[in-house]
């Protein structure tokens, strides 16, 4: 329970890889409990380690298509929207869109919908199609209007300009 609530702890105070590692060791503790490799996949990208995120959310993702106790409702398409944003950030495009398209089809929660069309638009503003981009950017703020403040202002930063690296 420690653990737990120190990998909490840390995310909120900006320690991601102290809290990847963290999670990590709850995950080679707990094997069965996939959702501590779901967030040391989420603490690795948000700590800038997009190739240890990808890593740990395929094998997560495996886990999670071979277990066959109940899930949580858009589990599946969490799982793939994060491993999409890792792999975007990989600068992996055909991986990150297969794996967004995948989630969207997933049935996702709101939130998680909104965030995976950002992620989309900023996959258009790299390829250079913008329209498309725009698209995205505004069903994302749509969706997300009232109940999602991180996806809402990223959505209204890249209407305003075009997401690069």
């Amino acid at each position: 329970d420690a653990k737990t609530a120190l990998i909490l702890l840390y995310s909120r105070e900006g320690r991601h890889s102290e809290a990847m590692r963290l999670a990590g060791e709850l995950a080679a503790e707990l094997p069965r409990n996939r959702l501590f490799l779901l967030e040391q996949g989420a603490a690795a990208i948000r700590a800038g380690r997009a190739a240890e995120a990808d890593a740990v959310l395929t094998r997560g993702l495996a886990a999670f298509e071979k277990d066959t106790r109940p899930k949580i409702p858009g589990e599946r398409s969490l799982w793939l929207y994060k491993r999409g944003l890792a792999r975007l950030n990989l600068n992996q495009p055909a991986d990150a869109a297969a794996d967004l398209r995948q989630a969207l089809a997933a049935d996702p929660l709101a939130w998680i919908e909104g965030r995976t069309r950002v992620a989309l638009g900023q996959l258009a503003d790299l390829a250079g199609r913008r329209a498309d981009a725009v698209s995205e950017y505004t069903r994302a703020k749509t969706i997300c209007a009232g109940s999602d403040s991180m996806c809402t202002d990223q959505a209204k930063q890249f209407l305003k300009q075009p997401f690069s690296f």
